[in-house]
């Protein structure tokens, strides 16, 4: 990290990752657990998690502020290892749905193309969306989610101020 975090920068995170779609409350409390994890990764672990579920987190050395940012928006996130699973997943957050993938679709690079292509014409923002690889999974799973890809830089300036890995999918 480049500068101690502050709660302006966490709060605005939150804002870009979720697409504003967290209500104030949610906002203020995630930004508070954000800011937390970020400064004393201790006393965050302590606060929200145990030791007996999370554990794990702990010795694997998990970025408490990935953790802190997985539970604020995790109802966000699309998460599989099988790039058809990842494809109807993100389609699933639209009212209305992706256009199938065409059935010789067979790797990830294939899936995530289309949906680019796809996700640039969806949304209320000029560009439309665009799906940002997130943190750390602990599997096989590729982690993403959609923000607005007039967003993008700045998330992935905010991303290496919290040292939270962000990456635009095509380098995936």
């Amino acid at each position: 990290m480049t500068s101690a975090p502050v709660a302006a920068d966490a709060a605005e995170l939150l804002t870009l990752l979720t697409t504003g779609t967290l209500s104030a409350e949610e906002l203020t409390a995630a930004t508070e657990a954000v800011l937390l994890a970020a400064h004393d990764p201790d006393a965050y672990f302590d606060q929200y998690l145990n030791e007996e579920e999370h554990g794990w987190l702990r010795d694997c050395g998990a970025s408490m502020v990935e953790v802190a940012l997985t539970e604020a928006i995790g109802q966000d996130l699309c998460r599989s290892d099988k790039a058809d699973e990842l494809y109807e997943q993100v389609s699933e957050q639209f009212s209305e749905p992706l256009p199938e993938a065409p059935s010789h679709y067979r790797y990830l690079h294939e899936y995530l193309h289309l949906l680019d292509t796809e996700l640039q014409r969806r949304g209320p923002q000029p560009g439309g969306y665009e799906l940002l690889e997130f943190g750390d999974s602990y599997s096989d799973e590729l982690q993403v989610l959609l923000v607005f890809r007039k967003d993008t830089p700045r998330l992935l300036a905010l991303g290496q101020q919290f040292a939270v890995h962000l990456a635009r999918t095509q380098s995936a």
